[in-house]
């Protein structure tokens, strides 16, 4: 590829750098050059400079980090004077920018197998240093977890999701020796090895509003209960089809630790000033008294009438067909007629029994049965 330099640092050239280590021919290269600005350290690393570059993305490469997300361990080589602390100006520079990122990453075990996330470092805290709050995301070969925002126990949660799998039980149970965890907190790593990332997708709704629609994790176990108090007392009589006023720890992480295969749940994550919201939830569960998935949706009330009802039920019914579901059944209230017309334009034609009270639709998945139309995911 071709570097333009069309917003290089203070305009100098595409390439910044403070010093320069190789061969004869890249001295030879450098000198003289005026697509490479070799900067003094004050300059080139001044945060208040950095920040200026829109998009900036920083990227720390660690040895360990704890469940804060904050504290980190580091490589001997990095002890020199445009080591790790230079690095930590880019991050913290990368918080300042304009939809900038600052990301660390880590391998989830060591050499010797040991776990490379922590629940506290052990020992000497000699090579230990803090990000100063500037991680927002922490990435492993088994994924990415987003810290901005987030409780310590979230964090904490959402860390052990991208440890090594081997790893993980051992680190829930000494979250919660360490108080940062519950005592009752429900964390199956079966579970979450079965997390279909394949079914991660982007999608942008009326207005401009990008969202990612992805699995429900058990790090969402406090965005989803944020969410269940943001929706008026009547949105949740309606979703539920009776009277919910509190929704406690016991009852929100039993619904949030699902299996991926008889039970499905789609969040729609947004983010706001950097910090991750559910806006809103589909899902399918096997009811084995009915012989049939039953299927709900709720949309946070400020971002109704977008579309995105609707998308996450032809999307709901798209990936139950793919994994060989014949049926579909969705229970709703007789005034409800918000939910009623989504499922009724679903892509896929319902058939609906009405009594006093309820409609029932349900969603034959047979091939045989034609859709309105192609799903455009």
């Amino acid at each position: 590829g071709v570097a333009s330099g069309r917003c290089a640092f203070n305009n100098r050239g595409p390439v910044a750098a403070t010093s320069c280590i190789g061969s004869e021919e890249l001295f030879r290269f450098i000198d003289g050059n005026r697509a490479v600005a070799v900067l003094p350290l004050m300059n080139s690393l001044y945060q208040k400079q950095l920040s200026r570059i829109p998009r900036l993305t920083s990227i720390v490469d660690v040895k360990k980090i704890d469940a804060s997300g904050d504290s980190v361990s580091i490589a001997e080589s990095e002890y020199h004077l445009d080591g790790f602390d230079s690095k930590l100006n880019f991050s913290t520079a990368a918080t300042h920018s304009r939809e900038g990122k600052s990301i660390v990453t880590l391998r989830s075990s060591d050499e010797q197998g040991l776990s490379n996330i922590l629940i506290t470092h052990p020992g000497s805290h000699e090579k230990i240093r803090s990000m100063l709050g500037s991680a927002r995301y922490v990435v492993t070969e088994y994924g990415s977890a987003a810290l901005f925002g987030k409780t310590i126990r979230e964090r904490a949660v959402a860390l052990i999701d991208i440890a090594h799998p081997r790893h993980r039980q051992s680190l829930v149970a000494e979250a919660k020796e360490a108080g940062i965890m519950y005592p009752d907190q429900i964390y199956s790593v079966g579970h979450a090895m079965n997390y279909p990332r394949d079914l991660e997708k982007e999608k942008t709704f009326r207005g401009g509003l990008e969202a990612l629609f992805r699995p429900i994790r058990a790090s969402d176990e406090d965005m989803m209960r944020r969410l269940f108090y943001k929706i008026s007392g009547n949105g949740v009589y309606m979703r539920y089809l009776t009277s919910v006023r509190t929704m406690p720890h016991s009852k929100m992480q039993t619904y949030v630790n699902i299996d991926y295969q008889s039970t499905l749940s789609l969040v729609g994550v947004i983010r706001k000033r950097g910090i991750e919201h559910i806006i809103a939830e589909c899902r399918y569960a096997w009811g084995a008294g009915e012989e049939t998935h039953e299927i709900a949706f709720i949309v946070d009330e400020e971002y109704q009438g977008r579309g995105i009802g609707m998308y996450m039920v032809d999307r709901i019914i798209s990936v139950a067909r793919e994994r060989g579901i014949m049926k579909l059944t969705a229970y709703v209230l007789a005034e409800n007629e918000k939910m009623s017309r989504v499922l009724e334009q679903a892509a896929v034609v319902p058939d609906v029994q009405i009594n006093e009270y309820e409609k029932e639709y349900t969603f034959y998945l047979d091939d045989s049965l034609a859709a309105r139309d192609s799903y455009n995911f």
